[in-house]
């Protein structure tokens, strides 16, 4: 049966299903490309992930450390530098959920004239939640009856 449709097929019928079909000569360049577009943007991830970070801690009384190594303001830059911090080197900076507001300035100048550009602030997280004595239940042993 397959074969007497094979045979009822119009010429151009052939020629659209010769298009789907694969042969090792079609199958062979097609990989190449595979393996050549895999190898280009696997060097492109190892390149980019050679950046590396730098934490800068913002301690409550002001304080600062440099990856837990406790740093004065005025010594930030040269302390990047010898950790082989480069402009483009990615700083994290935790600061404390309330005040350091001075220090952060300072700290920004400090990186900014160094030439660093790429730092972020980090605050704790904080959840605040509040209950209205008309949504609070009892809990189900305590129920009065």
């Amino acid at each position: 049966m397959t074969l007497e449709n094979e045979k009822k097929c119009s010429p151009a019928a052939e020629r659209r299903c010769a298009v789907f079909r694969l042969s090792p000569r079609a199958i062979l360049p097609a990989c190449a490309l595979a393996a050549a577009l895999a190898l280009a943007f696997g060097c492109a991830s190892t390149a980019s992930s050679q950046n590396r970070k730098i934490h800068i801690v913002i301690n409550s009384s002001g304080s600062i450390s440099i990856e837990g190594t406790p740093c004065r303001l005025s010594a930030v830059a040269k302390k990047m530098k010898s950790l082989g911090a480069s402009p483009q080197t990615s700083i994290a900076i935790s600061v404390p959920a309330s005040g350091g507001d001075a220090v952060m300035r300072d700290l920004t100048r400090e990186l900014a004239s160094a030439g660093f550009t790429h730092f972020v602030f980090m605050k704790p997280r904080e959840i605040d939640a509040s209950v209205s004595s008309s949504q609070r239940r009892e809990p189900q042993g305590k129920r009065s009856q």
